[in-house]
């Protein structure tokens, strides 16, 4: 197992943290996406305090707690929708979104939420829409999932260039 962790420049050893859902900023999602996306944390030095640093441009998809037997199609539909309308109208906000997010920085976010108010791209707004982001995300982490899990069984079945298995 690779060591991730790293040191502070100090020389402070620090672990690589982990992932955190937010249910609350979701409550009009269906109780079991409102733990999907995770955000990544993990400690930073700032100054003499130690501080959890939030990723803005890496999440987890965590659909473990997803209800197949109920998932909301029409409200996908909805979503997809929400979504077209937006890539159609606004492509150049859009990828600004994607910019500010790998940027990381507060000013950054606030500057990402306002597109994302300005677009209608809000659980908020999808909801009224008769949608929910929510569902969205789950949709495409299923399928990526699955394109990177036939990668990775194809990753272990070809022989290793050191001449393991």
């Amino acid at each position: 197992m690779t060591d991730t962790s790293y040191e502070t420049p100090d020389k402070a050893v620090l672990s690589p943290g982990g992932f955190v859902s937010f249910p609350q900023e979701f409550l009009a999602a269906p109780a079991d996406l409102r733990n999907v996306v995770k955000v990544l944390h993990r400690p930073a030095v700032r100054g003499d305090a130690l501080e959890l640093e939030f990723s803005t441009d890496a999440v987890l998809l965590d659909f473990s707690g997803v209800e197949a037997d109920t998932f909301d199609v029409e409200a996908l539909i909805a979503d997809c929708e929400l979504v077209a309308r937006a890539a159609h109208r606004h492509p150049d906000e859009l990828r600004e979104l994607v910019s500010l997010m790998q940027a990381g920085t507060d000013d950054g976010v606030q500057r990402a939420l306002q597109i994302t108010h300005r677009l209608g791209l809000t659980e908020e707004a999808a909801t009224k829409a008769g949608g929910g982001l929510s569902l969205i995300v789950v949709v495409y982490a299923i399928c990526n999932l699955v394109a990177a899990s036939v990668g990775a069984k194809k990753n272990d079945a070809a022989p290793s260039k050191t001449g393991g298995g």
